[in-house]
Order: C-alpha cells, then sequence, then structure tokens
C-alpha cells in the first residue's frame, strides 16, 4: 500500500524579545486513511502556551461504504472533540451518527439517515445533555413539473412544520397546475393553496387559505372566453360567509335578422349578507328587418322584481314595465307615429294600475294653398288638468298673413287668438 507523508516544521527563536514560536504539521494519505496534526507552541522561553488540532478521516470499506472520521481541538487547556461515522446501508441508503463534546461537559448526538431513492429523504435526531431530544425529518422531490418538500421539527412534544407541494401537467392549451404549502407551529395551523387550469376555452381558477383548522377564506372563479357565449363564475367565501357572482352572455356575430336573441347578457349575485341574499339582471335583444325588441329584468330579494320589454318598429314603439310597488304594478308607455310628405302624427299614452295620460300632436303644412295647421291634445287623471288641447293655423294669401289660434282646459275654459 502506498503512503503518502508530509511533515513540516518551523521554529522561531528571538532572544533580544524573548519570543519563542514553533509550528508543526504532519499529514498522512494511505488511500483508505487521512490523518492531519498541527500543533502550535507560542509564548516566551519562560512560560508558552500550546494549542493543537487533530483531524482523521479512515475509510473501513468500499463497498457497502463505510467512513469513520473524528477530531479534536485544544486551546489554553480546553478541549473540543468530534467523531463521526457514516454506513450506507443499501445503495443510495446512509446512516451517520455525530457525536460532539464540548469543553464544559456538553455532549451532542446526532443520530440521520438519508435516502436518495427515489426522492431525497432525511432524519435527524438530536440529543444534548440537559435538553429535550429534538427530532428533524423531511423530504425533497426536486421534479420541476412534481414537486414535493417537507421539514418537521418535533421538540418537547410539538411539531413544528412546513410542508409544500407544487404539480403542472399538460400543454399550453390544456393543463393543470397546483401548489400547496401548510405551516404548523405548535397548536397553530395555516395552510395555502392554489389551483389554474385551462381546457381549451376555459380558464378555472382558485386560491384557498386556512388556519386554526376551522378558519377558512377562498377565492375561486372561471371564465369561459367563448366569442358567442362568454361565461364567468366568482366566489368569495370567509368564514360563516359567502358572496358568488356568476354572468353569461351569448352574441350571434352572423345574420341577426335570422336569428333569435341576437344578443343577451346576465349576472346574478348571491350571498350570504342581509338585504344581498338574491340579486340578478338579465337582457336580451333582438334585432328585425323593421325594428328590434328589447327585454330586461333585475331581481332583489324574494319575489322582487323589475321586468321590462322594450318594442320598437317603423310606426311604433312600446314599454311594458312591471314592478312589485303598489300603485306601480304595471306600466305601459306607448307611441306611434306616422308621416306622409310635410304631415305627421304622433299618439302617445301612459297606463298604469287604470289610470292614464295620453297626447297627440298633429302638424300639416299643404304647400299649394301655403297653409300650416297643427294641433295638440293632453289628458290626465290629475285634477285641473283633466284635458288640454290646442289648435294653431296660419295661412299666407297673396301679401296676407293670418294666424288663428285657441287653447282650451277644463270645462268650458277657452282662450282664442286671432
Amino acid at each position: 500500500m502506498k503512503m503518502l507523508g508530509v511533515n513540516f516544521r518551523l521554529c522561531c527563536l528571538v532572544v533580544i524579545q524573548d519570543w519563542n514560536y514553533e509550528v508543526k504539521l504532519d499529514h498522512i494519505n494511505t488511500g483508505n486513511l487521512l490523518q492531519s496534526n498541527a500543533t502550535v507552541k507560542y509564548g516566551s522561553m519562560r512560560q508558552q502556551s500550546v494549542a493543537s488540532a487533530d483531524l482523521g478521516l479512515r475509510r473501513q470499506s468500499r463497498h457497502p461504504l463505510n467512513i469513520v472520521g473524528d477530531g479534536k481541538l485544544i486551546y489554553e487547556g480546553r478541549e473540543w472533540s468530534a467523531t463521526q461515522q457514516l454506513t450506507e446501508r443499501a445503495p443510495r441508503d446512509y446512516t451517520s451518527l455525530l457525536s460532539v463534546r464540548l469543553p464544559s461537559g456538553t455532549l451532542a448526538n446526532v443520530a440521520s439517515t438519508y435516502k436518495m431513492s427515489p426522492r431525497h429523504e432525511f432524519t435527524n435526531d438530536i440529543t444534548v445533555t440537559n435538553m429535550q431530544p429534538i427530532r428533524i425529518n423531511g423530504h425533497l422531490h426536486p421534479a420541476l413539473k412534481n414537486m414535493q418538500a417537507r421539514i418537521d421539527v418535533g421538540y418537547e412534544g410539538r411539531s413544528y412544520l412546513v410542508d409544500a407541494s407544487w404539480m403542472h401537467r399538460g400543454t399550453a392549451r390544456t393543463f393543470n397546475t397546483r401548489g400547496s404549502a401548510e405551516f404548523r407551529i405548535a397548536d397553530q395551523t395555516a395552510g395555502l393553496s392554489a389551483e389554474l387550469s385551462r381546457h381549451n376555452e376555459q380558464f378555472t381558477a382558485s386560491i384557498e387559505t386556512k388556519y386554526n383548522q376551522d378558519k377558512r377564506i377562498a377565492l375561486s372563479g372561471q371564465i369561459t372566453t367563448s366569442m358567442s357565449t362568454p361565461r364567468f363564475q366568482v366566489r368569495v367565501d370567509w368564514p360563516r360567509n359567502f358572496v358568488a357572482v356568476a354572468g353569461s352572455g351569448k352574441y350571434e356575430y352572423q345574420d341577426w335578422y335570422a336569428t333569435d336573441n341576437d344578443l343577451e347578457g346576465s349576472i346574478q349575485i348571491t350571498s350570504s349578507l342581509p338585504g344581498f341574499e338574491q340579486l340578478g339582471a338579465s337582457y336580451v335583444y333582438d334585432q328585425k328587418t323593421n325594428g328590434f325588441k328589447t327585454t330586461g329584468e333585475v331581481i332583489w330579494a324574494t319575489n322582487r322584481k323589475i321586468d321590462a320589454v322594450l318594442t320598437v318598429d317603423q310606426n311604433k314603439a312600446a314599454l311594458t314595465l312591471n314592478t312589485p310597488f303598489r300603485g306601480f304594478q304595471s306600466i305601459v308607455v306607448e307611441s306611434t307615429y306616422s308621416a306622409r310628405g310635410v304631415s305627421g302624427t304622433v299618439v302617445s299614452r301612459i297606463q298604469w294600475d287604470g289610470r292614464q295620460i295620453s297626447l297627440l300632436l298633429q302638424g300639416d303644412a299643404n304647400q299649394p294653398s301655403r297653409l300650416v295647421t297643427s294641433r295638440i291634445q293632453f289628458s290626465s287623471p290629475f285634477s285641473g288638468f283633466e284635458s288640454l288641447s290646442a289648435n294653431f293655423q296660419y295661412r299666407v294669401n297673396g301679401a296676407t298673413r293670418r294666424t288663428n289660434a285657441d287653447f282650451s282646459w277644463a270645462r268650458d275654459k277657452q282662450v282664442s287668438v286671432c
């Protein structure tokens, strides 16, 4: 067996200053043994101090691997020492025993295990003089798309834990990604988890945190990015409460005249908050050749809603409202209009719970006879305004211009102007 040895010694003596220093180094390498020693002597010729350090490493076998190491440090009469033995129990499976002694007499022992297949796992049992035992164990799986990590410390009957994981599967258009972390300090716990996934046009995401076992806060959502039928959902949960919002839509982007319900939208809100248990609104638009129809609805509380229908075509516009308010349960607003040349008529009315307001607007301009006439009629259920009317006439005859107007209201009340 080949042996490699190194010896080094340096002495320095200065008589004038009464200095005396000596350094000695020894090193041996036999292949299976590494041994190093360093000694330093320092001080005056009459009084010297000594410091030394010894390090040793001995390989007792290669297969299975068995290595023993030791070290010692002596300085000013105090001594520190340490020994460690590393043993291979099976391929990629190791045990270690480390023992450290301090000048005070305190002894610390660390018994460890370490495995590398298929993940990195370790345990450490630590005992120190006059202290409760400490146990540290954990594992690590460093795969990029399936990462796991955990460390657990046990001391005085309590556990201190950190646990985290990460997972990703799929492609750019279809994937699922999840991550979570848990923390425990004695009797207090906290956790955080998150997830994001995609399936073509649908995206789903959530994040949740838990603490003290029974406390939970969560946010989740889903979005469908379809151009013709978009949708979304969002929900927030916290202790004993929640709020949820959902919405959807529809868009016919081809031929509006050939289809019904060309444009739709709706939103619903539900919650545990008093007064906001249920809210909602919806909207439908339908384009016709000569007009359109729009329907809308608003809901709140239980059996409380307002719905409306608006219809518009070439000669008529109508709005119908249904509400839960007393005296206004049913409201109808309607207007018809016609025009021919420079003549036109508009008739409008508003009806609600058996009452009605009506308005007539009429005008005509006769160019050959140079005559302009107009008429206004108004009726309502309100006292003093039951009936109102006005007539206006303007005529041009050569160089003569003549204007007539009359106004009437209530019964037999009239004013004429010529």
